[in-house]
């Protein structure tokens, strides 16, 4: 359960950098073409990071949560690369901000956040197995205790306008 707890926090944790620079350089943004780059790049980390969290091998305890994870990404994948199309025909940052595509992308990135927030809520609730540690005839995955944080911090850009 650690090693899939670590695995997670690395590919969550790795984008967290990376999109507040994409945040930034979205607020800083004045064209469809600098609005187009950035949801692109958006999209190659999405896909890396899908591509990351598709190939972790979850404990048992947590594979429907993972599957519900990879899903999940997956959708958020396919709306932000809609996001990107519609980028294409945007006449207006402000367009594309408002654009249906862009509402969808939102929408599912706070799921994504209550989804995390619940995978976190299993793995702090580990902490109770700790009197368990030296039982030695308690199955070794009930008394693995996780402290980890895998959600990162959350945040939506901010709009234009």
């Amino acid at each position: 359960m650690a090693e899939y707890s670590e695995s997670f926090q690395s590919a969550s944790f790795a984008i967290t950098d990376e999109f507040d620079v994409l945040e930034a350089q979205w607020a800083s943004a004045t064209t469809v073409e600098e609005g187009k780059e950035i949801l692109d790049r958006v999209v190659a980390i999405r896909t890396d990071l899908q591509n990351g969290v598709t190939d972790l091998n979850p404990p048992e305890a947590f594979a429907d949560f993972h599957g519900d994870v990879v899903e999940l990404l997956g959708r958020i994948l396919a709306v932000a690369e809609a996001w990107a199309v519609r980028a294409e025909t945007a006449g207006s940052l402000d367009e594309l901000q408002e654009s249906s595509e862009a509402l969808a992308y939102w929408d599912l990135d706070a799921e994504m956040v209550l989804v995390c927030l619940e995978i976190q809520s299993k793995l702090d609730a580990t902490a109770e197995w700790e009197i368990f540690a030296e039982v030695p005839w308690i199955p070794g995955e009930m008394k693995e205790v996780v402290s980890l944080v895998v959600c990162p911090p959350f945040s939506r850009p901010s709009t234009k306008g």
